[in-house]
């Protein structure tokens, strides 16, 4: 067998990595979105950067009212406090912090979570 002839792992046909990371992105967009609880991600400059659905029903806000706003905006005052801290970590060890069950207040300042 001379070396044009062998076949390794490589050589095997498949989806390539893009395929895979685009069917992984898939299946976690559909996670996100279907999930029961609310779900809100924000950036190391507490701006919130991504909401899936059920975080839009409780707020009473669509997703563009809550893209770009401080996290801070959109919780209840002790969830604030935790939030706060959480955040101060996360600057101190460089690290993510989370996740945190956090109150949120819809369009009108209810209580909600």
């Amino acid at each position: 067998m001379t070396k044009k002839d062998e076949k390794g792992p490589r050589a095997e046909s498949g989806p390539s990595n893009s395929v895979k990371l685009e069917l992984i992105t898939k299946k976690y967009d559909l996670l996100f979105e279907q999930a029961s609880d609310a779900i809100v991600l924000w950036d190391s400059d507490m701006k919130i950067t991504a909401v899936n659905h059920r975080a839009e029903k409780l707020s009473g806000l669509k997703r563009e009212q809550l893209l770009g706003r401080s996290i801070l905006s959109v919780l209840v005052d002790e969830s604030v406090e935790v939030a706060t801290a959480r955040y101060k970590k996360m600057l101190e060890s460089g690290l993510p912090v989370g996740p945190d069950y956090l109150k949120i207040k819809c369009a009108h300042g209810i209580r909600m979570g």
